[in-house]
């Protein structure tokens, strides 16, 4: 079985929201990253689309999955091992479904706890030697700070089109591996029931995206230094 599991879309600051936060909805991003949720679950299985979406109970994660369920014809169940804070028996619940024999996939749509205990359990073994997280400028931006920051190009052969590449859609990170210690961590994705994909490698001086981007790893530092972060809106210009 294919499991999806994706953390809610952006919904404002929960600092400045008015009322329980359980009620506390998408914000316009989050609205945008839900629709955009709707077309990579439609691209990663459009042979075989998901016939079950769960969801915690919260108004931001009913949201993420609304326009996905929508084109479904589903409606999401709402699942209370799926709330905030509830990472073991999240856990517990993904390993019950992974040993459920029905072939096709599932969507979970939680909070973050589960991905992030997973990366802090890689980071404090000491089995990555890089992570970002997916967020502004989506996996292209993320690979190009990690690019910026390591100085080694990185070269992506798994990136179907523009929209992969830069689409935000919520909860995911991109780790930097040692290739002896590869086998290791997918393991410890596998036990944890965490999706992963292979990207490519981080080698060489040139960032590539393979029939997308093709350009060296200086450019790439005088963009990110210069007119990235304020096409972004954001204040990192230091390396």
């Amino acid at each position: 079985m294919s499991l999806l599991l994706i953390r809610h879309g952006s919904a404002g600051d929960p600092y400045r929201w008015v009322g329980e936060d359980v009620d506390r909805p998408l914000d316009a991003r989050g609205a945008a990253q839900a629709g955009r949720l709707n077309d990579l679950v439609s691209a990663l299985f459009a042979d075989r689309p998901p016939t079950r979406v769960l969801s915690s109970r919260a108004v931001r994660c009913l949201q993420t999955v609304g326009p996905l369920c929508a084109r479904l014809g589903i409606r999401p169940e709402v699942v209370d091992h799926l709330f905030e804070g509830a990472s073991r028996n999240t856990t517990t619940l993904i390993r019950d479904l992974a040993a459920d024999p029905e072939t096709s996939p599932v969507v979970l749509c939680s909070h973050s706890d589960v991905i992030y205990d997973v990366v802090r359990d890689l980071v404090s073994g000491g089995l990555v030697d890089g992570v970002h997280d997916v967020s502004a400028g989506g996996l292209g931006v993320a690979v190009a700070e990690m690019v910026v920051r390591s100085g080694v190009g990185a070269h992506l052969a798994r990136i179907a089109d523009h929209r992969t590449l830069f689409g935000e859609g919520p909860s995911r990170v991109v780790v930097a591996v040692d290739p002896e210690r590869l086998t290791e961590v997918l393991a410890i994705a596998e036990t944890a029931e965490v999706p992963t994909i292979r990207l490519g490698l981080a080698t060489g001086a040139r960032f590539i995206v393979k029939g997308l981007l093709d350009v060296t790893v200086d450019e790439v530092v005088a963009a990110y230094t210069g007119r990235l972060p304020e096409a972004l809106g954001v204040g990192t210009t230091n390396r």
